[in-house]
């Protein structure tokens, strides 16, 4: 019970820390496959258990094609795709 007290004692008295971008993106080094190392769970990938990554590729028009993939525990691969673009 002490532990429990102590710990949200803590996470009431932590503090947000004010988020900050960076000046420019180069884009083109961001282009390329990701592979994932470690995560933090998240709801769309929450079946996935191996070989996860993310492919980037640069369009034409300036928009950055994004693929996300993952194997799934039958060994399925499961995919999503979508297009991001700079903002800023």
């Amino acid at each position: 019970m002490l532990c429990l007290a102590t710990f949200s004692a803590a996470a009431a008295e932590a503090v947000a820390v004010p988020v900050t971008t960076i000046a420019a993106l180069d884009v083109a080094r961001y282009m390329g496959t990701w592979y994932e190392i470690a995560k933090y769970p998240n709801r769309f990938q929450r079946n996935c258990v191996a070989d996860t990554q993310a492919d980037y590729r640069l369009l034409d028009d300036g928009t950055v094609q994004v693929t996300n993939r993952c194997r799934m525990q039958g060994g399925d691969i499961n995919e999503a795709q979508g297009v991001a673009r700079q903002v800023g």
